[in-house]
């Protein structure tokens, strides 16, 4: 429930300026003779104010409340999100070491292989090997 702070202050106002004026009249109307007339007139401007405070208290209780729940929710998320990103920090970790082994297997395959020495002898031999394999035959 969504209550506009300004149109309720503003009929809260009017509702006063409306119980302000009616003890007025009630009090022009008894002259100020009867004291006892006077009093319940502010007795009754006291309950009337009252009631209008009594009631901006419940919106304020209904908003606050409100509030405090997307609070809690805002927390759930946010527990939710740090869970799920430290599991990805976790994978991005795991991956990370993967990827340097794999990149310092190839630095060293690399490495083998500048030797063309090596090389045309793997060849040399892979052609004898294919050529008794042909002989066999």
């Amino acid at each position: 429930m969504v209550v506009s702070t300004s149109s309720s202050t503003k009929e809260e106002r009017e509702a006063r300026e409306a119980a302000k004026a009616k003890a007025k009249a009630a009090a022009e109307e008894m002259h100020y003779n009867d004291n006892e007339a006077f009093i319940q007139a502010q007795r009754q401007i006291q309950r009337e104010e009252h009631q209008l405070q009594e009631a901006a208290l419940d919106r304020i209780s209904a908003r606050v409340g409100e509030i405090r729940s997307s609070v809690v929710n805002i927390g759930e998320e946010m527990s939710t999100q740090d869970t799920m990103l430290y599991e990805q920090l976790e994978l991005t970790e795991q991956v990370r070491r993967k990827l340097a082994a794999t990149t310092a297997k190839i630095n060293h395959l690399m490495d083998n292989m500048s030797n063309r020495g090596k090389i045309c002898t793997i060849v040399v031999l892979m052609m004898v090997l294919m050529f008794l394999i042909v002989l066999s035959f």
